[in-house]
């Protein structure tokens, strides 16, 4: 199948020729595509680039369709993080917690190694990790952050040490520009200036 995917990839430019294609495997649209449509019954949400799509999605069904989200309502990641997100989110400012919803991506999330300082501009989660799903390169982790929330990691690991076991106490953070805002409403990105 991801052979498929390349050749359909290599005739198409091979052959200079506009072609349209239609998937709701995700991962394949993002590797073939110069262009991308999302639809949602029968309207089309957004139309952009791979990266557009998956980087900038225009609201939270984009955002959670093409590829994988932790979504939290804002008023439990509010407090989770003690409210020192707010300041770090201008799209946020005006708006009361239950008025939108954070997201962002589990690749963008990292686990702070001991002894190192939280980055400059990022909000940071304190938990411990239900599960640690070992993919080679990869591992996932499903952290356990509060009774309420719980997200997922994606972390590229080189040593054994960079394992962190199941039950490990861990801190996680993400940059503060990778959480995406979203309208509680109508799952609108909110946006810098409204």
């Amino acid at each position: 199948r991801i052979q498929m995917r390349e050749d359909i990839l290599d005739i198409q430019r091979e052959l200079g020729i506009t072609a349209v294609y239609v998937t709701h495997d995700q991962e394949e649209a993002l590797v073939i595509s110069d262009r991308i449509a999302v639809m949602n019954l029968g309207k089309v949400q957004q139309i952009g680039t791979p990266w557009e799509i998956y980087r900038d999605p225009v609201n939270e069904f984009v955002a959670t369709f093409v590829g994988s989200m932790n979504v939290f309502a804002a008023p439990e990641f509010m407090k989770v993080l003690k409210n020192q997100a707010r300041k770090l989110m201008p799209a946020a400012e005006g708006k009361k917690p239950e008025e939108y919803r954070a997201a962002f991506r589990p690749e963008d999330v990292r686990i702070l190694a001991p002894n190192h300082e939280l980055p400059a501009g990022s909000v940071s989660f304190t938990g411990h990790v239900e599960k640690a799903l070992y993919l080679g390169s990869d591992v996932i982790y499903k952290l356990k952050i509060s009774d309420d929330i719980s997200l997922t990691v994606n972390e590229y690991i080189s040593e054994r040490s960079d394992f962190r076991d199941e039950h490990t106490n861990v801190t996680a953070y993400v940059p503060s520009s990778k959480v995406l805002l979203f309208d509680s409403r109508d799952g609108g990105r909110l946006r810098t200036g409204g």
